[in-house]
């Protein structure tokens, strides 16, 4: 950026998806940048380097502590566990907003409040996380009945999960001694939960079961009516092959906007 003939310099913005404020700066010179302009005509000039990038809107003042308001609106919850940087599961339904997160003092936790308020209520589940393993990762989702669904706080152990007993309240989250409970064998050592929707709006639940080198990755269908998982396919999508220490790590499975389901794996 340059201010009429005057120096150039280059102004280093932090990247997002999102709209952002961001105060001038010169890299290697000032942060914020400060310019002396006599009363009259001036001109900004302002270049690009990356592809993509954007501006919106320029703020002009003589007060350096200024600070724009967001559009955004920022809503504080809770004071979270920071030892270690598993995933935590943000769900926001029609009416709703949930949150799950490890406590400040590990405890797995949701969050709830109506979309219109800014009052949380809280749910402290009946586990605690070590505190070190970024395995154990946290997912929640909500099925056809409002009810909602989590699972979290696993790296090769057996499966936890927790469901409501009545739509949208979290005080009613009850840990469920098996998903598939015909088949309990195959959820003793699990890592890498995920909830998506199927082909034909199915509630599935994709896992890991074994450990790296011995394992296999099965999904999970949810019934409605019974309120009961089964194994969507019959047998793991992936597996492996007794003594070789090779198995596959797929990423996230991804349905894009036609529908047409992404995977990849190593």
């Amino acid at each position: 950026l340059q201010v009429d003939d005057g120096t150039q310099y280059y102004w280093s913005l932090r990247t997002g998806i999102r709209w952002k404020w961001d105060q001038m700066n010169g890299v290697g010179v000032a942060d914020p940048l400060v310019f002396s302009l006599n009363p009259g005509v001036h001109t900004l000039k302002i270049l690009w380097r990356e592809d993509g990038a954007k501006l919106d809107r320029l703020l002009i003042t003589n007060d350096s502590k200024f600070l724009p308001a967001l559009d955004e609106q920022i809503n504080q919850v809770a004071d979270v566990w920071a030892g270690s940087s598993p995933s935590f599961a943000l769900l926001t339904t029609n009416t709703r907003q949930y949150v799950a997160y490890y406590s400040k003092d590990r405890w797995l936790t949701v969050a709830s409040r109506l979309l219109n308020t800014d009052a949380w209520v809280f749910k402290q589940l009946d586990d605690r996380f070590e505190g070190w393993d970024t395995h154990n990762s946290i997912v929640m989702t909500e099925d056809n009945d409002g009810q909602i669904h989590l699972a979290g706080d696993m790296h090769a152990v057996p499966i936890k999960y927790w469901r409501t007993t009545t739509k949208g309240d979290i005080s009613t989250l009850t840990r469920q001694s098996c998903m598939v409970c015909n088949d309990v064998g195959n959820e003793n050592q699990v890592t890498y939960p995920q909830f998506f929707r199927g082909p034909a709006n199915e509630l599935l639940f994709w896992y890991r079961e074994g450990v790296s080198g011995a394992s296999e990755t099965y999904i999970n269908v949810y019934d409605h009516t019974t309120k009961t998982w089964q194994h969507f396919l019959q047998k793991p999508l992936f597996s492996y092959i007794a003594g070789n220490t090779q198995s596959a790590y797929p990423q996230p499975i991804v349905r894009d906007q036609s529908g047409v389901y992404h995977l990849a794996w190593m």
